[in-house]
């Protein structure tokens, strides 16, 4: 790598060397006090994993740990309901007998219409400590109501499992009169320890 150099006072040039920061132990989010962010996606199963990484990701410096693996986890399992259940309409009856055919109906699915013309729709609002998750389908939705048991925990019940992990985890859990829209909410997110520990605090 090329150095820079300056002029000393008694005029002979000196090395001046670039200061090296470890990038790896921090994420550029770090400095994000505000964020809003949103997409579409269409109805493919494989990009569930990643895109719920992405997410987890934005919050991997908060203080408590834990927030980036369990916004993650809720990022999971609302995409899998939207793409799954809402857009590709495959039963849980199905993976209750067996996962394989579960996800093969899905898989045909997502390359036939009408469901391969639906999209999920993601936004992301990060304000003040405040994170709140919207994900859309454009299926026929549900009635909720049916399922208002989830907040129970009865995890021995396959319908409902994803929303009983998502209420378990997240501050709040909404979702609109039709069912095609689920609204999740972290509170309390503080990014200030990973800026302290750089030298920088959030005001």
């Amino acid at each position: 790598m090329d150095m820079d150099v300056a002029a000393g006072s008694s005029g002979r040039q000196k090395e001046v060397r670039p200061v090296k920061m470890k990038l790896q132990q921090f994420s550029p989010f770090t400095f994000i006090e505000e964020l809003h962010t949103c997409f579409s996606i269409p109805s493919e199963p494989d990009l569930i994993p990643s895109i719920a990484s992405y997410a987890g990701g934005l919050f991997e410096n908060a203080i408590n740990t834990e927030i980036s693996r369990s916004v993650e986890l809720v990022m999971d399992e609302a995409l899998s309901n939207a793409i799954f259940h809402g857009n590709l309409e495959v039963s849980s009856i199905i993976k209750e007998g067996n996962f394989s055919d579960f996800y093969e109906v899905a898989k045909r699915r997502s390359a036939k219409a009408p469901y391969c013309l639906r999209k999920t729709h993601v936004s992301l609002s990060f304000i003040k400590g405040r994170l709140e998750i919207k994900v859309r389908d454009e299926g026929h939705g549900f009635d909720w109501r049916k399922i208002a048991d989830f907040k129970k925990g009865d995890s021995g019940n396959i319908f409902g499992r994803g929303l009983r992990i998502i209420h378990a985890m997240t501050s709040k859990m909404e979702f609109n009169d039709s069912g095609t829209e689920i609204t999740m909410v972290f509170n309390g997110i503080n990014l200030c320890g990973a800026n302290e520990t750089l030298g920088y605090k959030q005001v």
